[in-house]
């Protein structure tokens, strides 16, 4: 016997159809927003679009492409006018440095281009000259370039090859050059600065008294020594030695100014008094003595 079992679904009431509505979570597009907050964003961005400084922004932008215009188009006239050398005047009292050194300084340079030349490298060479005292370069518009040199001025020899200027600076000429007559110094290494100024305190007294000071000289052992008129000498010694200068300067007019072409040394040596050898004659002793041996 066949059973046929029906079942029969139940109808859904209408309150269970709004509690299921209820509960449903809705899907798709989000639901439609008023135009009130919209216009409040617009609203925002306006007002601080109001509020910069469009003004000072647009100048500042300005002055920016002109710069930049400025400096693109200067960097190409500066290409356009770069010049190659052909010329350096060289100005200044150029006496004693030799113009075959002078010129292999400058010759690097005449290869170069009036905006590529490196005038500091320049000076920087011709100072390495023993007598340049200072140098100047400069550029000459269109495709030149300016040099100034200021030389050393020799005062004195030193040990008959160095040169002593007349600040005191003692330097040694690479290049040969021909000495003027110049009143020379000698004296032990590292001396020539002590013999320098005993010259320069000791030469106006001799000028006072019509005598020119034309060699002073300091042993190894402290002993000073005076030529005077490049004819006859002055011996100092060690000790006291400026007061044994005064004692000469001070007798000299008295006894020893009319035969001074005579004289061929005077010793200074002594406690009191001088002893004198003239040409071609023994010594005189002038006027008492007592050789202190120093």
């Amino acid at each position: 016997m066949n059973v046929f079992r029906v079942m029969f679904r139940p109808e859904r009431s209408e309150r269970s159809d709004k509690r299921s509505a209820k509960g449903r979570v809705r899907r798709g597009a989000s639901p439609y927003v008023s135009k009130s907050g919209g216009q409040g964003l617009v609203n925002t961005l306006s007002g601080l679009a109001d509020r910069l400084p469009w003004r000072a922004l647009m100048l500042n932008g300005a002055l920016f492409c002109f710069w930049l215009a400025v400096l693109g188009g200067g960097a190409t006239l500066l290409t356009m006018a770069d010049r190659p050398i052909t010329r350096i005047e060289v100005s200044g009292d150029a006496l004693y440095l030799p113009q075959q050194r002078l010129s292999q300084r400058l010759a690097p340079y005449q290869s170069s281009s009036f905006f590529g030349a490196d005038l500091r490298a320049l000076r920087e060479s011709l100072m390495q000259e023993a007598w340049v005292e200072d140098a100047r370069v400069f550029r000459v518009w269109p495709n030149s370039i300016g040099v100034e040199i200021r030389e050393k001025v020799p005062a004195f020899l030193w040990q008959g090859q160095g040169v002593v200027t007349r600040s005191g600076e003692l330097f040694w000429p690479e290049a040969h050059w021909e000495a003027p007559a110049l009143p020379r110094l000698t004296g032990a290494e590292g001396q020539h600065a002590v013999v320098h100024e005993a010259y320069t305190r000791w030469q106006p007294r001799f000028e006072a008294l019509d005598l020119e000071l034309t060699e002073v000289s300091r042993s190894d052992r402290g002993a000073w020594t005076l030529t005077v008129d490049t004819r006859w000498q002055i011996e100092l010694g060690r000790q006291d030695t400026e007061e044994r200068l005064n004692t000469f300067l001070d007798h000299y007019a008295q006894v020893l100014a009319e035969q001074k072409s005579q004289i061929a040394r005077v010793d200074m040596r002594y406690s009191r008094g001088m002893a004198v050898r003239w040409r071609d004659e023994p010594v005189t002793e002038v006027p008492e003595k007592h050789n202190t041996g120093s």
